[in-house]
């Protein structure tokens, strides 16, 4: 027959991390964001500036045919500060076209020009995933995410991690999830119509939370255990993540498993 196990992983490696955070959130602000998606797209960057720390740190990118920062440099979280990107982000307009690469390359170059040991750093994409200028191929348009993501930490600077938010029902889910998985980062789907206040809330709060990766299930007594297959195998995972593996088993021997 076959078997399923399920767990829930918890333990000293995901405590959160107490480290101060540079956050530069890279909007889409393409025409296929229109309507409800650029409704829901506000509404996260809104969410997302509230919840930072006295100590963090961010930048705010506005992208389509071309890339348009807040600021020249990060900006320290504060009322003042927040206050003036959210308008920034309501006197801009809709734009013709979208390139993801171009958007990821600007938000790197702003964690580059002031990174600061002991600080966190991350770019937050929020994005339906569909770039209709640069790379447009998938695999093309990883390369040149990881390219500007690496030079971003150059010179011993500390590692940048890419999450993203897909917006809409006609997000390219896959390919959005794979870019994530591909920065170290996790990946979070807004459905239109859907209540998406505890979705922001737990993609959020995972930023400078310690994960595992490639994680495995072994069998004491692996006779007649056979074809186990990970579902997170090369993924990241995070405290209270709900693990899934399955396989398949030859004959009963009342083996205990371990993750």
């Amino acid at each position: 027959g076959f078997f399923v196990l399920r767990t829930l992983l918890f333990g000293p490696a995901a405590v959160a991390q107490a480290r101060p955070r540079d956050v530069v959130i890279l909007l889409d602000t393409s025409l296929s964001m229109q309507w409800e998606k650029l409704e829901r797209s506000f509404a996260a960057v809104e969410h997302f500036l509230s919840r930072l720390s006295p100590r963090d740190r961010f930048g705010l990118v506005l992208f389509g045919d071309e890339a348009r920062p807040f600021k020249d440099g990060l900006s320290p979280s504060g009322a003042a500060p927040v206050s003036e990107a959210l308008r920034f982000v309501r006197e801009s307009y809709l734009v013709g076209g979208s390139d993801l690469g171009k958007a990821v390359a600007a938000g790197s170059g702003l964690l580059s020009r002031d990174a600061q040991a002991g600080r966190e750093r991350f770019l937050v994409l929020i994005s339906d995933g569909r770039p209709t200028r640069g790379e447009l191929q998938p695999r093309a348009l990883g390369r040149s995410i990881a390219q500007s993501m690496q030079q971003a930490r150059g010179g011993g600077k500390p590692p940048v991690r890419l999450f993203i938010l897909g917006v809409g029902d006609d997000a390219a889910v896959e390919v959005l999830r794979s870019l994530a998985e591909a920065g170290d980062g996790s990946f979070a789907w807004a459905r239109e119509g859907a209540e998406a206040g505890f979705k922001l809330r737990t993609f959020f709060d995972k930023l400078g939370q310690a994960t595992w990766k490639d994680v495995a299930m072994t069998v004491a007594g692996l006779a007649g255990i056979e074809q186990v297959l990970p579902s997170t195998a090369g993924q990241v995972v995070y405290a209270g993540s709900d693990v899934l593996f399955a396989g398949r088993l030859v004959r009963h021997l009342g083996a205990q498993a371990t993750v």
